[in-house]
């Protein structure tokens, strides 16, 4: 029914320890949380009513809190990848190619968490340096 508010997956304020639904949603996604969840709802609940089945609030409360996991690793990621990248700027004398690589993996782990995967056209190899800083940022800025 329009109008009527439907109350928020409980499974969800697992999410939060403090159990605040607005808080964790504000952290874990900004500003596009509510959209994200409500899509994944309407999603799944239209696809398992086509199955048959009842509602498929469960499996997309399941997908909700995945998908919010992958981007709080993201997040915790792109933290490392700023403060190393202010490091590199403070130090370029000692860079090295340690430091450099870790930075490679962990831009490749913030790729595989939220998806973030571009194919380079000229190899057709599918590589997360062809995600730039500013990709990266623009994509996760609100994380």
């Amino acid at each position: 029914e329009e109008g009527r508010r439907r109350r928020p997956d409980l499974r969800l304020y697992a999410a939060d320890p403090t159990g605040n639904f607005e808080s964790w949603k504000a952290t874990a996604f900004g500003a596009g949380s509510e959209k994200i969840i409500k899509g994944l709802e309407a999603f799944y609940s239209a696809e398992r009513k086509e199955q048959g089945e009842e509602d498929g609030q469960d499996l997309a409360g399941g997908i909700a809190v995945g998908l919010t996991e992958a981007l709080l690793k993201a997040r915790d990621l792109l933290k490392e990848l700023r403060e190393e990248e202010q490091k590199f700027q403070q130090d370029d004398d000692d860079v090295d190619d340690d430091s450099i690589d870790s930075r490679h993996r962990k831009e490749q782990q913030l790729v595989i968490e939220v998806g973030l995967i571009k194919m380079d056209e000229e190899s057709g190899r599918v590589s997360s340096s062809v995600l730039s800083r500013e990709d990266v940022d623009s994509i996760l800025g609100n994380i």
